[in-house]
C-alpha cells in the first residue's frame, strides 16, 4: 500500500468572522488545536463529480497512536452485478463505499503539518483528494480561522534531475507558492514570501521563467525557489523544446507497506505500523 506525504499549510485569514470557532475564552485556536477540532468529526466533500466524505476513527484510538488524527476517506460508488440462479442471474447494481486510511500530523513543526494518505485507483489520488478536502473546509460558512493549503512533499532532486537531463532544452519553468511560508528566514525568497503576505496580503506567488533559446536554471535563485517547492511550499512546472514536461504534483514523497505487514492487523495496530513507516 503506498500513502502520499502531504504538506498542511495553516494560514490565517486576514479579517475574522464573529462566528469563527474560538476557545472559551475568546482566543484564536493553535493550529494543532483546530486540526483536532475538525477531523474529530465527518467531513463530506465533491470531487470530480463523485461524493466523498472523511470519517475520524474510535476517539479510543488517540492514545494507541500517538496523538496522531486518524480516519479514512471513501467515496461512493455503483457496483454492477448478478442475482443468484434461483433469480435468473438478473443483472442489478448497489451502492459501496471504498475507502482509504489518511493521518494527519497536527503538531506545530517549524516546516508546518503533515498528512499522510493511502492510493488507492478507486478511490483516487491522495494529493488530489486532500485539496478537495481542504477547499470544502476552506469554503464552509461561517469560514474557518484558518485556510488550509495542501502540497505534496517533493524530493527536489526529482527537479534538478529533470534538469540535468534536459540541460539548454527547458524553455519554460513556472513556480506557484504558498506565500505565507512557514519555515522560518533563510534566504531572500523566505523574506520576500513574507513580505507578500505581511504587506500585499497575498497567499499565493506565481511566476514563470521563459526563454524560447533555452533557461540556464543552476543558479542560487533557481535553486532557493525549488527547494522552498519541495518542502510543501507550491509547486513546480517545467517544459522542454522537444515537448517533455514535469510537473512537481506527480512526484509527490511516499511510503510503501506491503499488504503482508497489514493484513491482519487489528485498527490501531494498521495505524502504528503507517505512523512508524511514514513519519518516525
Amino acid at each position: 500500500m503506498r500513502f502520499d506525504l502531504i504538506r498542511l499549510m495553516l494560514l490565517v485569514r486576514q479579517q475574522g468572522h464573529f462566528w469563527e470557532a474560538r476557545n472559551p475564552d475568546g482566543s484564536l485556536p493553535t493550529r494543532e488545536e483546530w486540526l483536532r477540532m475538525v477531523f474529530s468529526r465527518r467531513i463530506d466533500f465533491d470531487h470530480r463529480g463523485a461524493r466523498y466524505s472523511f470519517v475520524p476513527a474510535q476517539p479510543s484510538l488517540a492514545a494507541a497512536v500517538s496523538g496522531m488524527v486518524t480516519g479514512k476517506v471513501g467515496r461512493q460508488r455503483v457496483v454492477k452485478e448478478n442475482e443468484p440462479p434461483d433469480q435468473g442471474l438478473e443483472e442489478t447494481e448497489r451502492e459501496q463505499w471504498k475507502a482509504v486510511e489518511i493521518v494527519v500530523d497536527p503538531r506545530a513543526h517549524d516546516d508546518g503539518q503533515k498528512a499522510a494518505l493511502a492510493f488507492d485507483k478507486d478511490v483516487g489520488q491522495p494529493l488530489a483528494l486532500m485539496r478537495a478536502l481542504a477547499d470544502a473546509l476552506n469554503s464552509r460558512l461561517p469560514p474557518a480561522p484558518y485556510v488550509i493549503e495542501a502540497n505534496g512533499i517533493v524530493d527536489p532532486n526529482t527537479f534538478w534531475h529533470f534538469v540535468q537531463e534536459n540541460e539548454g532544452e527547458i524553455t519554460s519553468v513556472t513556480f506557484e507558492l504558498v506565500a505565507p511560508n512557514m519555515f522560518g528566514i533563510r534566504n531572500d525568497l523566505d523574506r520576500e514570501m513574507r513580505e507578500l503576505r505581511e504587506n500585499e496580503k497575498a497567499r499565493k506567488a506565481k511566476f514563470t521563467l521563459q526563454n524560447e533559446d533555452g533557461l540556464h536554471l543552476t543558479t542560487d535563485r533557481v535553486r532557493e525557489t525549488a527547494n522552498y517547492t519541495a518542502e510543501g511550499g507550491g509547486n513546480i512546472a517545467a517544459r522542454t523544446k522537444k515537448g517533455k514536461r514535469f510537473n512537481s504534483k506527480n512526484k509527490t514523497k511516499s511510503a510503501i507497506i506491503s499488504d503482508a505487514e497489514m493484513d491482519g492487523e487489528d485498527q490501531p495496530s494498521r495505524f502504528r505500523r503507517i505512523i512508524q513507516a511514514i513519519f518516525d
